[in-house]
């Protein structure tokens, strides 16, 4: 949202740059460090990583200035969020019900749309955007269970595991939007409270663009669900698109979701 479109411009150099130093970065991100385990060897940089990533900031830096043309949403957020599959008819029901015959989704629908909070809430669980959130530095010693986590250790929180685990979740690796329906997890939200699911974080260190991601999915989502029509390509159902994915800094669908636009719903 801070960008102007011309950095999604494949025809524009500058744009290819920007992506490209983007992607590069996410990846070197995620990438194991073995100055993580020795940390005496920071200062020789044996892998390149803080060589390639400063390279790459530079590149960032230069373009940064050049874009001028105002923000504008970006349908990424949909590509995402069209992992519900089988459960998209029930989002374009409860939006038919409650928006009616109103052209578009209004912010002020959002709180009464409790179903597709439910959907957005399993995208989060099971697609985290930062599977590994920021890094943590243990301020002092601390005993957890049977481990001990040194002073001034990092610690990465592993949220992509933690929405997968079969001891927090019942039948983890399906996508059930009823499952933030009903029962005690009807209350839980991904504010940093509940610790079942904090796709943004917790505490002091949680995500502060929390509030707008949040608002911005959900009217995003809403959005083009309610206004247009959507099919899979060459007679694709749901049930067989990959959802495998690519782990970087951020994580990405591993093969990118083709959705052809069918037509505009006209009221």
């Amino acid at each position: 949202m801070f960008f102007s479109t011309t950095l999604f411009d494949e025809h524009n150099r500058a744009s290819v740059g920007f992506k490209d130093a983007i992607s590069k970065m996410m990846e070197l991100g995620g990438t194991p460090n073995s100055v993580d385990f020795f940390p005496f060897l920071g200062f020789l940089d044996p892998q390149g990583l803080r060589r390639q990533t400063a390279k790459h900031m530079k590149g960032m830096n230069c373009l940064l200035p050049a874009q001028k043309r105002p923000p504008r949403q970006s349908n990424g957020l949909w590509q995402n969020s069209f992992g519900i599959r089988r459960k998209m008819k029930m989002v374009c029901r409860e939006l038919d019900e409650l928006v009616g015959e109103n052209p578009r989704v209004e912010e002020s629908d959002l709180e009464s749309l409790h179903y597709l909070h439910a959907a957005v809430k399993e995208i989060f669980r099971l697609h985290p955007t930062a599977p590994l959130l920021l890094p943590q530095k243990v301020e002092s010693t601390y005993e957890i269970g049977e481990f001990v986590i040194p002073k001034d250790s990092e610690v990465m929180v592993n949220v992509w595991a933690m929405g997968r685990d079969p001891t927090i979740w019942k039948e983890p690796s399906e996508s059930i939007p009823e499952r933030f329906l009903e029962g005690e997890n009807s209350k839980m939200e991904y504010r940093g409270h509940n610790y079942e699911l904090i796709p943004f974080g917790a505490g002091r260190r949680i995500c502060i663009e929390l509030p707008s991601a949040s608002r911005m999915v959900h009217l995003v989502v809403a959005s083009l669900v309610y206004s247009l029509e959507w099919t899979l390509p060459d007679g694709m159902r749901c049930e067989e698109m990959d959802m495998s994915e690519e782990f970087k800094l951020a994580l990405k669908k591993g093969i990118e979701l083709n959705a052809i636009l069918m037509r505009h719903h006209i009221y």
